[in-house]
């Protein structure tokens, strides 16, 4: 401690600011390693995106965050996502596509949230499917992947990624279903 006193302001600085500059260079190399794997994935399931979030936890636990007390609001929401998830049956995680309402509701019963907190979790597996996709798309045409996360928002903002064809439908219906129907008792 005497020692440190001691020591010039300029010193101590240099040291947290190369503190610093070690810690972004290891998070921008996890998240390029990250997309690396999501673009040579053939399917992407809710088992990966579980090992995502375990992954995310475990970070999240063992850092510095912990000599707070107190939960910070992404750990929290991090440990929320992770109940949602260890709720999920095996064969559940293992396919490919969405998780049917019915399901939604047991597994909000289970872990004892509102279901709107299930949604928030499905919508972020759903975006992550389509980053994956829209990744593997990149890979195979010889594109140019992101290797920061500032990258990877500059390309989704400017080349968005392609919408399901269900999204699309939705999009070019015109008249409600009230409208349909009025529209076909207009034509009797």
């Amino acid at each position: 401690v005497r020692f440190l006193s001691r020591a010039p302001v300029r010193y101590i600085r240099s040291f947290e600011e190369r503190r610093q500059e070690a810690q972004m260079k290891k998070q921008q190399e996890s998240f390029k390693k990250t997309m690396e794997e999501l673009s040579r994935k053939e399917h992407y399931t809710l088992k990966d995106f579980k090992l995502e979030i375990l992954q995310q936890a475990k970070q999240a636990s063992t850092g510095i965050k912990k000599l707070w007390s107190g939960t910070q609001p992404e750990e929290a929401e991090l440990l929320r996502m992770k109940k949602v998830m260890n709720a999920l049956k095996e064969e559940e995680l293992n396919e490919s596509r969405e998780v049917s309402d019915r399901v939604r509701q047991e597994v909000a019963q289970v872990v004892q949230l509102p279901i709107e907190e299930v949604n928030k979790v499905m919508k972020a597996y759903k975006f992550n499917r389509t980053l994956q996709g829209y990744l593997k798309q990149r890979r195979e045409h010889n594109e140019y992947l992101p290797q920061t996360q500032e990258e990877l928002t500059q390309i989704l903002y400017t080349d968005r990624p392609p919408k399901s064809r269900e999204q699309d439908f939705r999009r070019q219906k015109k008249y409600s279903r009230k409208m349909l129907k009025f529209m076909a008792y207009k034509k009797y």
